[in-house]
């Protein structure tokens, strides 16, 4: 049986309900219904096979997605403009400040600052027809979500954002479930109707642990791909060894596995993370995408679970890059590294090397990084799969990549990190 209750529209209640819906005049509607949460969409159920990032639409419509998300709402007409143009939907963000930016929600202006931007910017693109719903901060609510002015803050924002589109859900998005995020959520939020969760090594628990929590609201994972930077252990010189692409793909499918399909009567969907390029620590620890548009493994791990088919042409698979030295290295010392990659088309393979300095101020939270020296002189290509690395005359952390390419759009990636030491 499905009953729905129409989103926040009470003179449109049907008396026989038993359950809440959320009805949109724009086609969007959450609904409870007997198998659990879920999202319509014109009429149909709609599960979220969504990315977040600015790589392209296109090609996102055409591995199978159907959703973008966004974490600002800033100057995006032409973000929706093409969504919309590519059949797909927004996840319209509205950026919430940060505590640890040096924001005061005790201060009742900034509160009735950040009210009136939603206000603002809700009333700006609500007609808009690629908009999926209102997702109202990210990750603004700190380590351990426990001060209560900045739940009642983001309760005043998602209010005013139903008031003015009572047609469209709300969201908020949290930095994995620690301290009293789940409770204050639920004891504070009641205008908040989906949580959002960025997770990456607890995806394979989180939605356990929200249940456990006591959380009812229905569920999207708001980004989900490889372990974290700040999830992977350092070796004992202090370097931090990343995953393949071929190893990453592997982390995105077991980590939608555990979300999307085996919670489905909570999670509506998910958006990966990060549909694009983004230094992060690194030049590829979290891009599904090289700089110059090259899919990766991430992507045809997405394309299987979207389509339920393998992509027509597939990323080449990578093995760990290995040098024939220890990573702790000499100033100037010259060193030989190799990788085997495949690919499973047939394809010829090229090769690209580059080695950099690591980032020297990594970013909190996914806050920007400066782009690390590079050394374009210090890498010769010797043979398929192997170069010569001159390594620079001074002390510092380095980092070797190499990027393979099938000539058709597809890629895989590896690196390994070096020490000079002082």
């Amino acid at each position: 049986m499905l009953t729905t209750l129409t989103h926040r529209c009470l003179s449109l209640l049907v008396l026989s309900c038993a359950a809440t819906s959320l009805a949109s005049a724009a086609g969007t509607e959450l609904r409870q219904t007997d198998s659990g949460w879920r999202l319509i969409r014109d009429g149909k159920p709609y599960i979220i096979h969504g990315a977040g990032g600015s790589g392209s639409k296109q090609l996102l419509q055409s591995v199978g997605g159907n959703s973008i998300r966004t974490w600002d709402a800033e100057g995006i007409d032409q973000t929706l403009d093409e969504a919309h143009a590519h059949g797909l939907t927004v996840a319209v963000g509205i950026w919430l400040k940060h505590e640890r930016h040096g924001f005061d929600y005790s201060d009742p202006q900034f509160r009735a600052d950040q009210v009136a931007r939603v206000e603002r910017l809700v009333t700006r693109y609500k007609d808009h027809p690629a908009v999926l719903m209102w997702s109202l901060g990210n990750e603004m609510e700190g380590e351990k979500g426990d001060n209560p002015l900045v739940w009642e803050n983001l309760e005043a924002c998602a209010a005013a954002a139903r008031r003015i589109d009572p047609t469209r859900p709300t969201m908020t998005v949290v930095a994995e479930l620690g301290g009293q995020k789940v409770k204050e959520l639920h004891d504070r939020c009641p205008s908040i109707d989906i949580l959002g969760i960025n997770t990456y090594a607890g995806a394979t628990s989180v939605v356990d642990r929200y249940r456990k929590a006591g959380g009812t609201k229905p569920l999207i994972i708001t980004e989900f791909g490889p372990f974290g930077t700040w999830e992977v252990n350092r070796d004992p010189l202090g370097l931090l060894p990343e995953p393949t692409s071929t190893e990453k793909a592997e982390q995105y499918r077991k980590h939608y596995t555990a979300t999307v399909i085996e919670g489905s009567d909570l999670v509506l969907g998910s958006y990966a993370f990060t549909w694009g390029q983004k230094l992060e620590m690194t030049n590829t620890w979290f891009g599904m995408l090289l700089r110059d548009g090259s899919k990766l493994g991430a992507v045809d791990a997405m394309t299987e679970l979207w389509t339920g088919q393998s992509p027509t042409n597939q990323c080449p698979t990578i093995e760990p890059m290995t040098i024939n030295t220890p990573q702790s290295v000499k100033p100037g010392q010259q060193l030989e590294a190799s990788v085997k990659a495949a690919d499973p088309d047939g394809d010829a393979l090229s090769y690209e090397w580059a080695l950099w300095n690591e980032v020297a101020k990594p970013g909190l939270g996914g806050d920007p990084e400066e782009h690390p020296p590079t050394y374009p002189d210090a890498v010769n290509p010797t043979a398929a799969g192997k170069a010569t690395v001159t390594m620079p005359n001074e002390p510092g952390r380095f980092r070797l990549y190499v990027y393979v390419r099938d000539g058709k759009g597809s890629a895989a990636t590896a690196n390994i990190p070096l020490l000079i030491a002082e």
